[in-house]
């Protein structure tokens, strides 16, 4: 899942760490998810705890780690926008899920 990027993001500004730039290819990674081959139930259950962690690691961030910034698919970004992004795109798909197409 998307969220699990978001998650190595996360992880690396929150220990200081500063790779050079990190990337995620949305395509590459759906050609090779394998989600196809999974049931819903699975794949739900992968998500809700995903979900769960993401949570909890938002939760044990205090104020100067999520002021850590780093570089994400070229680009400047601090660990407090890495969490509204990670929490809009999971209601950017929420939205197809309610219309039963998932993207």
């Amino acid at each position: 899942m998307q969220n699990g990027f978001f998650l190595t993001v996360y992880y690396a500004f929150r220990e200081k760490i500063k790779p050079h730039s990190l990337h995620f290819d949305e395509n590459s990674y759906a050609e090779n998810s394998l989600a196809g081959e999974r049931s819903f139930a699975s794949i739900k259950e992968e998500f809700l705890a995903v979900r769960k962690a993401t949570d909890l690691l938002f939760a044990s961030l205090n104020d100067e780690q999520f002021a850590q910034q780093g570089i994400a698919s070229d680009l400047p970004v601090t660990a407090n926008a890495i969490g509204f992004i990670t929490f809009g795109h999971m209601l950017h798909h929420k939205r197809y899920w309610k219309k039963g197409t998932c993207k």
